[in-house]
């Protein structure tokens, strides 16, 4: 038998009402959710981040394939080869990242 887990119920206040509360809540209190937002803001713009440059690299791969075919496999009707890789960059989160493209030879 399967069981399901039960995850826990997230609402979002509207932002009146979370006004409100922070309206009602102690200085230091108010401060310390400031800085808890920011750091989940920052790991969440970073999780995306890293998760875009994975997408991006497994297309790259899957291009590369369907281009040249698998990695380590011979082939004698190829007509192009896997040729390194050549320094690129993509945009993520408004930054431009750094990345190694895959580079085919005709």
């Amino acid at each position: 038998m399967t069981r399901k887990k039960k995850l826990p119920v997230v609402k979002v206040a509207e932002q009146e009402a979370a006004a409100a509360v922070a309206g009602s809540l102690p200085a230091e209190v108010a401060i310390a959710l400031d800085d808890v937002a920011g750091a989940i803001r920052e790991g969440l713009l970073a999780f995306c981040a890293s998760a875009g440059l994975l997408a991006v690299s497994q297309i790259m791969n899957e291009e590369m394939t369907a281009k040249v075919g698998p990695k380590g496999k011979h082939d004698p009707d190829r007509t192009a080869t896997r040729n390194g890789s050549a320094p690129g960059s993509v945009v993520l989160g408004g930054r431009t990242v750094p990345l190694r493209r895959p580079r085919p030879a005709p």
